[in-house]
C-alpha cells in the first residue's frame, strides 16, 4: 500500500484577475479552491494535503482548509515565484519537518474545480 500526498497550488499572482484572488471567489456556492480541496480531502487514497498559498490569500486558505480539508491538510505554506518553485517548496516540506515522505505525490492547481475522485484515483493508479 502506497502513501500519497497532494500538493494543491494556490500561490499565483492573479494577474489576469486584476489582482483579485480567484481561489477565494465564490463559485457555485463555495470558494473556488474548496471544490478541488474537498475532492482530495475525501479521496481515500490521499493521506495528506499541503496547500501552497500566496501572501495575500493565506488567511482565506486557512479558513477554507479548516472547513473543507477533512483534517488532511497538514500545512499551508508560501508558494514560490513560479509554479515549479511552489512545487519545490511543497516537496521540500514533505521531505522535512518530521513528515514521513509519501510514496506518491499528486500536484493540482486549486483553481481547477472540476477534478473528481475518479480522476484522482485513476491518476494515482497509473503512477
Amino acid at each position: 500500500m502506497h502513501t500519497c500526498a497532494a500538493l494543491l497550488l494556490a500561490a499565483g499572482r492573479s494577474e489576469r484577475m486584476n489582482g483579485e484572488d480567484k481561489t477565494t471567489i465564490n463559485t457555485a456556492g463555495l470558494p473556488l479552491a474548496a471544490h478541488a480541496l474537498r475532492m482530495f480531502a475525501h479521496c481515500n487514497s490521499i493521506d495528506t494535503i499541503v496547500l501552497l498559498c500566496g501572501s495575500r490569500n493565506r488567511n482565506s486558505l486557512h479558513s477554507i482548509a479548516k472547513k473543507y480539508g477533512n483534517k488532511k491538510v497538514v500545512a499551508i505554506i508560501e508558494g514560490g515565484e513560479r509554479r515549479q518553485d511552489s512545487v519545490a517548496n511543497g516537496l521540500q516540506l514533505l521531505r522535512t519537518n518530521g513528515y514521513q515522505p509519501p510514496d506518491l505525490v499528486t500536484i493540482h492547481d486549486a483553481a481547477r474545480p472540476l477534478v473528481t475522485l475518479d480522476i484522482i484515483e485513476r491518476g494515482l493508479h497509473l503512477a
